[in-house]
């Protein structure tokens, strides 16, 4: 079966198209300063122009190394490109695990759940829907937050830091069924606190992996952008 990713991809396909996603990699893109990013946590949809294909891309893996190059995740995005892979859409897994690219059904006993990392509240109903749960939930929402434009039609609500938080104590978490518990629970009290509807697939799932902020959507070739509370 084609993914939604590959059909939109193909029918955005010109050598225009690749040569802006390269070119915004390798001049305006610059490393993010939230959060911190683990080498092994990077993911990403990407072309392979020599094999004229799109696929699934572990950072990792395409460039064989442990971490990033000269700790530069830009410095590393630009040698997967020199290997003719260009990133149409950059993630990083939310949750945090001892070995993240073996998560799915736990196929490793070396793979541990290690903390809840980012939890995303989201309503893609529209982008003026979203603004309006964002500002709700700026405003009702105890903790720490960011608000982060997707590059699509939505602003992502991201709750982290929940050890230091006094709305949150996740600190007898230690596995996926108890973390999901906590993101079920999370997503109850954001939807008591708003008029719309919110998306329960992106809070509740353990997997997800959310954009890198500075990103590129090369979907839509819209950054995926920090927006300051204050701005809400």
């Amino acid at each position: 079966m084609v993914s939604q990713y590959r059909k939109l991809a193909e029918s955005l396909y010109s050598e225009e198209w690749i040569s802006r996603i390269r070119d915004f990699y390798i001049v305006d893109f610059r490393d993010p300063e939230f959060p911190s990013l683990k080498f092994r946590y990077i993911k990403f949809y990407g072309y392979d122009c020599m094999k004229k294909t799109y696929m699934w891309f572990y950072l990792h893996r395409v460039l064989n190394r442990r971490s990033f190059l000269q700790g530069s995740l830009k410095k590393s995005l630009i040698q997967v490109i020199d290997k003719g892979i260009i990133p149409i859409r950059l993630f990083f897994s939310a949750s945090e695990w001892s070995y993240p690219y073996l998560i799915r059904g736990l196929k490793s006993r070396r793979t541990r759940y290690l903390s809840p990392g980012i939890v995303p509240i989201e309503s893609d109903v529209s982008l003026d829907v979203s603004y309006e749960v964002a500002r709700v939930l700026a405003r009702e929402l105890h903790g720490d937050k960011k608000f982060v434009f997707s590059g699509n039609k939505s602003i992502h609500v991201w709750l982290y830091n929940f050890d230091s938080s006094a709305s949150w104590d996740t600190s007898s978490i230690e596995t996926v069924e108890e973390d999901l518990e906590f993101r079920r629970y999370v997503f109850d009290v954001a939807q008591s606190l708003v008029p719309h509807e919110l998306d329960r697939r992106t809070t509740e799932d353990t997997y997800r992996v959310l954009p890198v902020i500075g990103s590129l959507n090369g979907f839509t070739m819209r950054i995926v952008t920090e927006i300051p509370e204050e701005e809400l």
